[in-house]
């Protein structure tokens, strides 16, 4: 099944980032990638983006990486809930939250190829996206068909505690492109300073 960019409506939304300087003050943790649930339909924070048949059987765990295959799997968002991010935290969620957090990942994918339905635009894009706290922090529409690429990223994320601090979900990561294709999700670091 080949879903239109239009119907998606694909747009660049990324509300910030910037390096983060290396500090012996800042410690880092790994969120388990074992730990990634799916992102229900009406807790989606990129709802708009979902087609209405969005089944993903395509997704699994291997050598420490959250692959997807995008021929089996259309549309992916998966969530990291509070309650996790909790367990794998070193301070107590509330404190965490109250924190400026620095965190760090990455996508990896293959060649991304492309077929067009008959009659179809033959321009179309993958959108991949990384939400905290139900906002897009960092995202990138990639033109298909494209080379095999490795695509960091580095954010600086303000307090999160506060009046959505209730939300269940603190990380959802969200992927969807027009052909079949393999991605790499890297685990996420997540940094707190240290005094």
């Amino acid at each position: 099944m080949i879903i239109t960019l239009a119907y998606l409506g694909c747009e660049d939304l990324t509300k910030g980032s910037r390096s983060i300087e290396e500090s012996p003050e800042i410690r880092w943790f790994d969120l388990d990638v074992n730990h990634w649930v799916k992102t229900l339909a009406d807790e989606d924070p990129l709802r708009h983006h979902r087609p209405t048949i969005d089944q993903c059987e395509g997704w699994w765990v291997e050598a420490g990486l959250l692959e997807v295959s995008t021929q089996a799997c259309h549309y992916f968002s998966m969530s990291y809930t509070k309650e996790l991010l909790g367990e794998a935290s070193p301070i107590p969620i509330d404190s965490l939250l109250e924190q400026t957090l620095y965190i760090q990942g990455g996508v990896l994918h293959d060649f991304l190829t492309y077929r067009p339905l008959d009659g179809a635009d033959q321009h179309a894009t993958a959108h991949i996206a990384l939400l905290v706290d139900q906002e897009v922090y960092w995202d990138q529409v990639i033109p298909l068909p494209s080379p095999s690429n490795y695509l960091p990223f580095e954010l600086v994320i303000p307090p999160l505690f506060g009046e959505r601090a209730d939300n269940a979900n603190i990380f959802t990561i969200h992927l969807h492109n027009h052909g079949a294709n393999q991605w790499r999700w890297l685990p996420l670091k997540v940094g707190i300073r240290m005094p």
